[in-house]
């Protein structure tokens, strides 16, 4: 099968917003921008090997490819609309394996009124490239810049789940294609916090996802609005309680500190907003946790029930496939 008749097989389809004129198919495509509002845009390449293992099912290779990528447009409060998507495939991967990346891929874009509006496919080792862009209010784009002294920090969901359920399948105690297990699920098949990010436009002065773990996501927050701290404190990090009949406390907090690909959003919410925060998050069908609190003593430290530092130092991000 030629690349046209792999696209036009798997991967065209009806557009799905009015903002696009001309979609997949064409040279270009074009879009209409609707006055007052700004274009979001992210990219993330994912690559075998380096993100991902051939082994892991490849509809949820389609969905993570767009997943990952929707979770920035949360970051910023943007609202998706569109997509395109460049595969580079090797010779020897079976026609089978596109159209269940596509069914992956293209179930999580219905999902989200995600259009596919264009792409390449190219022949090497396996990798695939989304980009996707939405709109948000113009000068209403949420950033990992704003933070301040005194903000409560939260996290939404569980941490350290994709990373505990990725030490768990390199162990063998696990199928990567297992997706009933809660740990891999999370791995495999993250879910992109939209109308969270959506709801907290309001009221947070920084936000991020959570990709590379939180202790390096919120050294982003920290350095970026002023080279802040972080006072963090180990027993409020929300941890699943399947997790700690495997391991210990401690090793989760290491799991939720720098495992990655969580894909949860960090943030950090002024006191003064803290009421409308708690009416904005009765909206979200999304459990979120504060954590600790932004200072103006730069670096993160985290602190146990007790009361002691917990040593940081060895705790750097340690997701490798």
């Amino acid at each position: 099968m030629n690349e046209f008749e792999l696209i036009e097989r798997y991967f065209v389809r009806a557009n799905q917003s009015d903002n696009i004129r001309i979609g997949i198919g064409d040279d270009a495509a074009v879009l209409s921008v609707e006055k007052g509002k700004e274009l979001v845009v992210a990219t993330d390449t994912l690559v075998e090997g380096i993100h991902f293992s051939r082994e892991q099912a490849a509809s949820s290779l389609g969905h993570k490819t767009l997943a990952v990528n929707l979770s920035d447009l949360a970051a910023m409060s943007a609202n998706p609309s569109w997509v395109t998507l460049n595969l580079v495939l090797p010779p020897d991967l079976h026609e089978q394996w596109v159209g269940e990346f596509a069914r992956g891929f293209l179930g999580l874009a219905d999902r989200f009124k995600v259009a596919l509006v264009g792409g390449d496919t190219s022949c090497g080792p396996l990798s695939m490239t989304a980009t996707v862009g939405g709109w948000v209010t113009k000068g209403q784009a949420s950033s990992r810049s704003g933070a301040c002294a005194g903000d409560t920090i939260y996290v939404s969901g569980t941490l350290g789940d994709a990373a505990l359920g990725l030490d768990l399948a390199r162990r063998g105690e696990i199928s990567f294609r297992d997706r009933n297990n809660i740990f891999l699920k999370k791995l495999m098949w993250p879910e992109p916090r939209i109308l969270l990010g959506d709801k907290l436009r309001s009221v947070a002065t920084s936000i991020i996802d959570i990709s590379d773990g939180l202790m390096a996501d919120l050294d982003h927050i920290l350095s970026q609005s002023g080279d802040l701290g972080g006072l963090l404190y180990e027993d409020k990090i929300p941890i699943n309680v399947a997790a700690l009949q495997s391991y210990s406390r401690r090793d989760c907090t290491k799991f939720a500190l720098s495992g990655g690909d969580d894909y949860e959003l960090c943030f950090t919410v002024p006191p003064e907003k803290g009421n409308l925060f708690e009416t904005l998050i009765e909206e979200v069908d999304t459990n979120v946790t504060a954590i600790g609190i932004i200072d103006s003593n730069p670096g993160i430290r985290v602190f146990d029930l007790n009361d002691r530092r917990v040593d940081i130092s060895k705790m750097g991000y340690l997701h490798n496939w």
